[in-house]
């Protein structure tokens, strides 16, 4: 028998690091799931105007008139369309969550790696007042803000957004106090990099992996904190459409009771949409992990 020649071998490819995450984050199946259905809510929210009446233009002649063939989820107590609503409050709803997501994670970040570089006194100034951020009931801050600055789909997403840094500055000091005693940080200080160089261009990067995942359940807290204040008439006002303040004629007996279209969807949309993200962050925190073992 003539052996091959070791030339002949095939050699297995050798991955790199995301590609390899991105191998083991499409092999968990729920959060492709979850990546699916964000995918095709923002297909929907993106097209609502192509695939929707106005949600603003009310039909006089069908007021709370349940689901039918000229409106699919029926139409709420003033006849607007609640399929145009929901498509258009979908766009609103995940704007708030990705815009404050973005915001925190903008003021966090930055504070976190200077805190856990720096060490000393600064950090136990920030870490004191994120100590103080986070000991006070998110909920009843932001309608204290918000009541101040005035409910808007601005006023929403800033309030949400500075009110989370914390979360990002604790885990980016965390992962900066593990790796700032490492050789390759230790190389970039000897060579003569500076502080700012050693922080964004060497730290930052090998911790992206906890405040990625991070971000995806902060997107989604931010989606339940819209919808909450909206509720209670404190968030995005109408007549502009939002999941949240589509759920405000829910606090009428007569609507939970006897009208469930004008409810049932928005309650359904942020069910999902949460669960999907939230789906999509397990997958990220898997992927990330070494450690994880994906059957």
């Amino acid at each position: 028998m003539v052996k091959a020649s070791p030339e002949s071998q095939q050699q297995p490819a050798v991955r790199t690091y995301w590609q390899e995450v991105r191998r083991r984050f499409f092999r968990h199946r729920l959060a492709v799931l979850g990546l699916a259905i964000v995918l095709l809510e923002l297909a929907l929210v993106l097209a609502a105007a192509h695939i929707a009446p106005d949600p603003y233009r009310p039909d006089p002649l069908a007021f709370r008139a349940a689901p039918s063939a000229a409106h699919k989820l029926g139409t709420d107590a003033l006849g607007r369309d609640v399929w145009a609503r929901l498509l258009h409050g979908g766009r609103v709803s995940l704007s708030v969550g990705l815009i404050s997501t973005a915001i925190s994670a903008a003021i966090g970040t930055p504070i976190g790696l200077l805190t856990g570089y720096r060490r000393g006194a600064i950090d136990t100034f920030f870490m004191r007042l994120a100590d103080t951020f986070m000991s006070v009931p998110s909920i009843m801050l932001i309608l204290t803000l918000v009541a101040v600055i005035g409910p808007s789909i601005w006023s929403v997403m800033a309030v949400i957004g500075v009110l989370g840094w914390p979360h990002f500055a604790r885990l980016a000091r965390g992962s900066v106090l593990r790796l700032r005693e490492m050789e390759f940080v230790a190389a970039a200080q000897a060579i003569g990099a500076s502080d700012r160089a050693v922080m964004f261009r060497h730290l930052l990067p090998n911790a992206m992996a906890p405040l990625l995942v991070a971000a995806t359940f902060r997107m989604s807290q931010a989606i339940l904190l819209e919808a909450s204040l909206s509720f209670l008439g404190m968030g995005v006002q109408p007549p502009q459409a939002s999941w949240g303040n589509m759920l405000y004629d829910a606090q009428s007996i007569t609507v939970l009771s006897n009208m469930p279209w004008i409810w049932v969807p928005p309650g359904v949309a942020i069910v999902i949409t949460v669960l999907a993200i939230n789906f999509i962050g397990d997958g990220l925190r898997d992927a990330l992990d070494p450690q994880m073992k994906l059957s």
